[in-house]
């Protein structure tokens, strides 16, 4: 709670001392970027605020969390989609594990990440500025779907199944498993 706490203060502080007003929207997106654990976006961001402030437009949400990035206060995590996300609580490059189907973020905390930036300048002559890195992967609460578990039981076994396979073996006493590359 006090990291929470912190962060805040520090948010807030940054944007007073860069001439930015403290209105009590800001003040309500700051707090939910220094508690949040899940990596929130503008979005969700804006539905936790309409509680609050009910005229409070999705832009003015955008609006504070460009400036609050600009400031070197959050971290924007784009992906292919289109969709961002936002790390208010470690806004400088970390890892992150992220689940393809439910797209909860958990930050990791990585021993071996600075041998890793050390290696990679090393080996390509680099400075390096920034990274990112994200394992992509199902969550515990996911892979508890009976459905992702026959998914993941295939793809690790490397089958490739047609709709109807997949079917046929779904029932018991089904026969039939189909390697990579064949059909029936």
């Amino acid at each position: 709670m006090a990291d929470h706490k912190k962060r805040f203060e520090t948010i807030i502080q940054k944007l007073k001392d860069n001439g930015h007003k403290i209105t009590p929207q800001r003040l309500a997106i700051v707090k939910i970027l220094a508690k949040s654990q899940g990596h929130p976006s503008v979005e969700n961001i804006h539905v936790q605020l309409e509680k609050e402030f009910p005229t409070t437009s999705l832009a003015t949400v955008y609006k504070n969390i460009v400036i609050i990035k600009s400031l070197g206060e959050v971290l924007e995590l784009g992906f292919p989609d289109g969709s961002n996300r936002y790390d208010g609580n470690k806004p400088h490059p970390h890892p992150h594990a992220i689940c393809i189907k439910c797209k909860k973020i958990v930050d990791l905390d990585l021993d071996s990440l600075d041998e890793m930036k050390k290696e990679v300048a090393l080996e390509t002559n680099f400075k390096i500025l920034n990274h990112r890195l994200d394992f992509f992967g199902i969550c515990s609460e996911c892979m508890a779907e009976k459905a992702w578990c026959i998914f993941l039981t295939l793809f690790d076994n490397r089958y490739l199944l047609t709709s109807s396979s997949f079917i046929q073996m779904a029932k018991p006493g089904a026969q039939g498993q189909h390697k990579r590359g064949e059909m029936s």
